[in-house]
């Protein structure tokens, strides 16, 4: 992901999800970009004072206590890189999370939905919420080499695997942990995900593609 607020600087994590310019025309129930602006600065003075850690090291709690706003770091896993995003719009269950160089993803109930910017991008997908079915599927749509979009269906099974304790940024939660692995053809992978006692997204592991792999959300600021 572009600028580094954390640990380094890592170019195009996420960028603006296709389709959000759209969505910005439909009813935004609670933030905009005016809202992202005033944040952009903030963003950028966190993690400044962990230059020295080891590459590949969390911010620590102290970085970001002045920060009050919604407020995610991701990782994905495959480069180890890293950076805060902070919520700019918000539909119902769907977030759109941008960081400071106006990269974004899309979640809906922590579910993540779509990504820019990282070779092999999830365009969009239809995704059932956590809760709603323990058997059930997903459509993913990506861009082929020719430009052309194309649908991948997933067939998908869920568990839960029991209440676990979790560290957050240096805090401690209790969380339930969800497993979801799913299968089309030789594609398999399984997401992971540890919602909170009061129905929070904490933590997640989430499947973007072949080319990407997994990224990793970590809910630091309510």
């Amino acid at each position: 992901m572009g600028e580094v607020l954390a640990v380094k600087r890592i170019k195009g994590l996420l960028l603006a999800l296709a389709g959000s310019v759209a969505l910005s025309s439909c009813g935004a129930s609670d933030t905009s970009y005016e809202v992202y602006g005033q944040f952009r600065e903030r963003l950028k003075t966190l993690g400044r004072g962990n230059e020295a850690a080891e590459p590949g090291a969390e911010p620590s709690r102290a970085s970001i206590a002045a920060f009050t706003d919604p407020l995610i770091l991701a990782r994905v896993d495959r480069t180890g890189g890293m950076s805060f995003i902070v919520r700019t719009r918000k539909y119902g269950a769907t977030e759109v999370w941008q960081s400071t160089d106006d990269v974004s993803i899309t979640l809906i109930g922590g579910i993540l939905r779509a990504t820019r910017g990282l070779g092999d991008d999830l365009m969009s997908s239809d995704v059932m919420p956590l809760g709603m079915q323990a058997d059930s599927g997903r459509e993913h749509y990506y861009f082929g080499g020719d430009a052309r979009t194309r649908l991948v269906t997933f067939a998908c099974t869920r568990q839960t695997l029991g209440t676990e304790r979790i560290i957050v940024l240096e805090r401690a939660y209790s969380a339930r942990h969800i497993a979801e692995t799913c299968q089309a053809g030789e594609t398999r992978f399984t997401n992971e995900y540890w919602v909170d006692s009061r129905g929070v997204m904490r933590q997640s592991r989430q499947w973007v593609s072949r080319g990407v792999g997994y990224v990793t959300l970590k809910r630091v600021v309510d």
